[in-house]
């Protein structure tokens, strides 16, 4: 399945789910749909890597609008109401709020939206990594798979460390607010792109105008 085709026949949440689940069984994970009792969860998703088995609960949202902080508050609750033994992950087609993600990083929740299937796009076509940075969980394997890439793989899924001292804490607060800094100006940097391409647009449009008031004098 071409990754850049996945939302092309998708006309309901339903047919999002079903085709999530495709995609994601074509890349060694086991998937399936939970029904209509949920609780927050529509899909569940093991692999192993390394004999080492990882589950991910994910909430499918198929919107023609960005996502706000509700549905990671759904899944982050629905991954608890199956046990917490797994990785709350949110998969959208849109884009999603600064806001929401940094309440999603804060509160362990991954999200697969628009700029993550920009990368998923591009590492698709050139069946080569663009970042050199492992991500963590379902994106990481994804994109591990793609490339055949062993240790980046291993990567994604290394553990958590052990519980934080009062010093470590304090410095992962620091890091949380860099990061969330770091959201903010990815978000600046995707706006301003639109910003150009609209300017772009309108110029165009001006010209053509220009040319046809040019014509009909």
């Amino acid at each position: 399945m071409e990754v850049w085709d996945i939302f092309r026949d998708c006309k309901s949440g339903i047919d999002f789910e079903n085709t999530v689940v495709k995609f994601l069984r074509c890349l060694a994970f086991e998937a399936n749909r939970t029904g209509k009792d949920d609780g927050g969860i529509d899909i569940v998703a093991t692999t192993s890597i390394l004999s080492t088995k990882y589950t991910f609960y994910i909430q499918c949202k198929y919107f023609n609008t960005p996502l706000g902080k509700h549905p990671i508050q759904e899944v982050y609750a629905g991954t608890n109401y199956y046990g917490g033994n797994g990785k709350p992950v949110v998969i959208t087609n849109n884009k999603v709020t600064v806001d929401a993600r940094v309440y999603a990083k804060r509160l362990g929740v991954e999200i697969i939206a628009d700029a993550e299937w920009v990368e998923l796009k591009q590492v698709f076509k050139a069946r080569k990594l663009i970042n050199p940075n492992p991500h963590k969980g379902m994106l990481g394997i994804i994109l591990a798979r793609v490339c055949n890439n062993q240790s980046y793989l291993e990567a994604s899924v290394q553990g958590t460390p052990a519980p934080l001292t009062n010093k470590e804490q304090l410095k992962l607060e620091i890091i949380n607010d860099f990061e969330a800094a770091e959201e903010y100006l990815k978000e600046a940097a995707r706006l301003q792109q639109s910003v150009a391409q609209y300017q772009q647009r309108a110029m165009t449009l001006q010209k053509e105008a220009l040319l046809k008031n040019l014509d009909y004098g």
